[in-house]
Formats: structure tokens, sequence, C-alpha cells
């Protein structure tokens, strides 16, 4: 199953030669092996082939070591890395994924950034995370080159309705009056990026946080809009409120009509990212991921994998106004 290399970086690791594995489930991206040696187990991240590789490899086991350096306990304990096989080796999280989301798993990720965001973090060891702004109008800017990479599938019709909807949306957006849009988005809080539940286990009830490819110091503004638009496990608006009253989210609490155009923007660019199986590169990621060798099934997969997220793309769309409405219910309630 394994290459040469990648058994024996796997046995150095582990510091002996009689382990076994089994696959997990399917990621969208990588693909993920429970090793068992002794009575211990533990997470084989192999990561897919590609430009930017190396990078969240690396990116996502320093952002593990520092966090477990500073006594953040609800992660996988990062043990082990190797550049030549793009693989890494965690601490094996035996915990189930979410299916509905309480307000006490909320608590738990607000405890989460909250710990994160601690003095005890080094944050000058950590990289800028990934589309962190330097200034507001970068949020368009997202949205702006996600759309050019569709460019080449215009002649989708279906795909090519919404992505004129998008960028519609997105024009009237970056024309809202009052807006500075030159404002400055400081780095200014550690964050895991792709921050929801669809990152996280629930072990013995507490709440394990994963994925940390894209992590690193980032603008408050692109945490909290992301944590709240995410798609694939929503966290309802009215848990809006407690992030708000924390020192991390003072200037988005202070300024309603901006949060309102940066979120929307956000939602925007994810109708964007939900379409990604449409993307050369991305595809290539997914394949790895499926391991799948028959060429037929592998083509039958991602036409359907297409168009279920063209339509989950579209529905997602359909629900900015009422989520746009949900946010402006608790400004002015907050």
């Amino acid at each position: 199953m394994f290459s040469a290399e990648l058994t024996d970086f796997i046995s150095s690791t582990l510091g002996q030669t009689h382990w076994r594995s089994s696959s997990l489930p399917q990621g969208a991206n990588n693909q993920g092996h429970k090793l068992f040696s002794d009575n211990n187990a533990y997470f084989l991240k192999c990561f897919a082939p590609g430009a930017r590789a190396f990078d969240k490899l690396y990116n996502e086991f320093q952002f593990s070591q520092q966090l477990h350096k500073a006594g953040i306990s609800n992660i996988a304990r990062p043990i082990g890395y190797c550049s030549n096989t793009l693989s890494a080796i965690y601490e094996f999280i035996d915990g189930h994924t979410f299916e509905t989301v309480t307000a006490q798993d909320v608590s738990a990720a607000y405890n989460f950034i909250a710990g994160i965001n601690s003095h005890q973090v080094e944050r000058t060891a950590l990289n800028a995370a990934a589309d962190s702004p330097a200034k507001l109008e970068d949020f368009i800017q997202l949205v702006t080159l996600r759309l050019a990479r569709f460019e080449s599938l215009r002649d989708n019709v279906e795909l090519n309705t919404l992505l004129r909807a998008i960028e519609l949306r997105t024009r009237v957006i970056s024309t809202t009056p009052g807006i500075d849009w030159q404002q400055p988005c400081p780095k200014d809080v550690v964050s895991p990026s792709d921050f929801g539940f669809h990152n996280a286990l629930k072990y013995r009830d507490e709440v394990y946080f994963i994925d940390f490819e894209y992590a690193g110091n980032d603008s408050a503004w692109k945490l909290l809009c992301d944590f709240f638009a995410q798609p694939a496990l929503p966290v309802p608006l009215s848990y809006l409120p407690q992030f708000l009253r924390s020192p991390l989210f003072a200037t988005q609490a202070s300024a309603g009509n901006t949060l309102k155009c940066v979120f929307e923007l956000t939602l925007l660019k994810w109708c964007l990212i939900m379409l990604n199986e449409f993307l050369p590169d991305v595809q290539a990621r997914r394949l790895f991921s499926w391991n799948i060798s028959c060429l037929e099934e592998r083509n039958a997969k991602l036409q359907h994998m297409q168009a279920q997220q063209l339509d989950k793309s579209q529905r997602y769309f359909a629900q900015i106004n009422d989520k746009m409405h949900a946010l402006q219910t608790q400004l002015r309630e907050n």
C-alpha cells in the first residue's frame, strides 16, 4: 500500500517496524490512514502532490506544534512530518463527526478561538493565514479572483448564470455608500482558517479541532465571517452576539454596516468555493483523495459531484437574503 520511503518514515517516527494501517473515509483533498502500534493509534495524513502541497503540510504541522506547545489540548498532537512523502503523523482522535451543532458546541468553538489567541501562543512563529486580507477591498478581490478562475467554463449555461449573479451582487456591494474599502485589516488574531464544525470531532463530550492547512495570523474580519458563512455545518447567526462581545471582535461589533458588506462578500466567496470541482487543479486533488483506479468510475463520480456542488451553490446563493436579514436582526439587537 505504502511506498518504501513512506514506510520508513512511519517506522522511524513510531520507533518500530511492527505496525499496521487501515484507510479512513476519504477527505476532499488528501488521504487519511489510521496507524496501529502497540496499544496506540495514530493518524497519517498524505497530501495530494501539487505546487503548494509542502506549504500546506508544513504550515499545518507548525501551527499544531505551536498550539500544543501553548497547552492547547483539544487538537491532534503533532508527532512528525516528512517533506519527501508529503505526509504527517498526528495523535489519533477517536471521535465522531458532527451532524448538528448545539449551543454547547458553539461555546466550545468560541473558547478555542479565545484560547489560541492567548499570549501563550507564539504568534511570531506562525505564517499569515491563507487569503488573509491587507485591507477591506481585498474581500472584493477574493471574490473577483475566484470568479476569474471559471472564465474558461462559461459555456456551461447553468454555471454561467450563477457566476453572473455573483458578479452582479459583488459589484453592488462594492458601491455601498459609506464603506472605506481602503481600511487596513491587521492580522490581529490567530486563526485556524476554514474554521467550523466540518473540521471538528467530538470525543467524550469534548470538541477537538483539526485541519490547519491554511491557518496562521489572520484578520478578525475574515475569521468571524468565515465561521458564520461556512456552508457544510452552518452556525446560526443567533450565536453571533457571543463573538461580538469578545475583545477580539470589538472592531466588527462597532462597524455594523461594514460587517454586513464583508459578510455578504464572504457568502459569495463560499458560493464559488462550492464550485471547486469544476477547476482542473482541484479535480486533481479530488482524484488523489478518492484513490480510484478505474477511469470511467472516476469520471462518473466527478460529474456527479459537479452537479451536486452546483446545486448546493445555487441553493446557498438563494439563501443570502435570509442570512443578511438574520445578520441585520442580530446587529440591531446586539
